[in-house]
Order: structure tokens, then sequence, then C-alpha cells
């Protein structure tokens, strides 16, 4: 009886250890992962010169992170849609003009990096995105965004910053998990109305986000706030020097 039971208890181990084997495989080579795609979790292929997403990648069932960084990517096609395992998704560096309509399937997708693409606009369906968290839109070519950005009821990270931003839509205050803003380095005419009602924001940076763009007095009342930036040309509301303001951090940036 003890032998059956020690044969048993080895066997549990050796099945386990195969498990764990398999589990959160990373790839770096398509070809490897695609040979034993069962169990691959994160695929990196950045820096690599695919031009378009290779054929077969749908069948990575369980992949949860996927990097394509400056791959010369000209579009994400429909196949991305089939990911339906993935939450962190990074295309930054591409040459992508557009976002298709099947990234509205990725329904666990909470990070999504499209930093230094060719984007003119943005899809109203990115408010389908429910689950998302991190959303970067830098250095794109963004003049404004669609009113359902302000609609993810995750989001905790927007990044705006060097794009061609002349307005931004009513509802910003309705990112009631917003954490860190970033609106630096555009051409806004104001800033949006509400951002002293978001009631979670810790990180707010206005650097050079339009001209004579200033300050709004309303964020002293911020209770949450945590550091501010802010450009050579901003002016600061005097209220922010109040001692009820001291755990406030101004960051002036050249």
């Amino acid at each position: 009886m003890v032998k059956k039971q020690g044969i048993a208890t080895i066997a549990s181990a050796i099945f386990l250890l195969l498990m764990l084997s398999t589990c959160g495989i990373k790839h770096k080579n398509f070809e490897k992962a695609l040979s034993e795609p069962y169990g691959v979790e994160k695929l990196n292929l950045s820096k690599q010169k695919l031009g378009q997403l290779p054929q077969g990648l749908a069948r990575l069932t369980q992949l949860k992170e996927l990097k394509l960084f400056k791959c010369n990517l000209q579009e994400l096609d429909a196949q991305i849609g089939e990911l339906d395992s993935l939450e962190y998704l990074s295309v930054g560096g591409n040459n992508l003009q557009y976002l298709p309509k099947e990234l509205t399937k990725l329904t666990k997708l909470k990070v999504l990096l499209l930093p230094y693409n060719q984007l003119d606009s943005l899809p109203g369906f990115i408010g389908d995105m429910r689950n998302l968290e991190r959303l970067d839109l830098s250095h794109n070519n963004l003049k404004t965004i669609p009113q359902e950005v302000f609609s993810l009821p995750n989001l905790k990270f927007l990044r705006l910053s060097y794009n061609q931003l002349e307005e931004l839509p009513f509802g910003i205050e309705f990112l009631d998990q917003l954490e860190i803003l970033d609106l630096s380095r555009n051409r806004l005419k104001k800033l949006p109305e509400g951002l002293e009602r978001l009631p979670k924001i810790l990180s707010l940076n206005i650097a050079y986000c339009g001209t004579d763009v200033n300050v709004p007095e309303g964020l002293c009342n911020s209770s949450t706030l945590e550091h501010l930036s802010v450009g050579a040309n901003s002016v600061v509301p005097s209220c922010f020097a109040v001692p009820g303001n001291r755990q406030l951090q101004i960051t002036l940036v050249p």
C-alpha cells in the first residue's frame, strides 16, 4: 500500500512539473512558438521587419502578451481579433494609420500601446474595449479623440502627448479610475473641463499642451493629485502655494 501511494505521489509530481514547464512560455522566435503553441503566453517579435502580422498567429490561443514594437507594420489584419486571451498588446514604432474593428474582440485586453505610429484619428469603437487600463497614443498625429475614450470604466493610464490635439471632448471626469494623464506637447486651446473632478488622479502632465493654456484653479481642490508637470509658459495659480497643497510636487519642464 505504501509503495502504491509512493508511486502515485511521484506520478503526480511528474505531471505537475510537466504542466509547469509549459506554463507561461516566452518566445522571441515565431516559428518555434508555432511549433509548440500550447502554453505560449508571451511572444516578443519586436524589431523584426515583419511588414505584416505573421500567418498562423491565431493558433497561439493562450497568448496573453504580444510585443510588436518596430516591426514595420502597415496595418493590423483580422487575425488580431482571434487572440481572445490577449491582455497586453504593444504595437508602437510602426506605420499604422488606422485601427481595425477586430480589436474589440479582445475582451480581456488591459494594455494597448500605440506610440510612434501615423494615427490621425481614433475610431469610436475604442469605447467598446471596456477592460482597458492603460492606453498610450503618444507620438501620433491626432487632432482630437472621440468622446468614447472617456467612457472606458477601468482606464488608469492615458498618454496623449506629442500629438496635434486642438481640443478634447467633454466628459473626462467620467474616467473615475484614471490615475495618470499626459497631455503634454499638443496644441490645445484650453484644458478639458472636469480635470479637477477626476477622483483618483495622481499625476498630470500639461507641459506645453497648448498656447497660453494655464493650470485651472479648480485643481487646487484635488485631494489626490501628487505630481503636476507644467511648462515654462504655464501660469500656476497661487492657491498651490498654500500649506494644504505642500504634498504636491510641481515639475517645471524646460
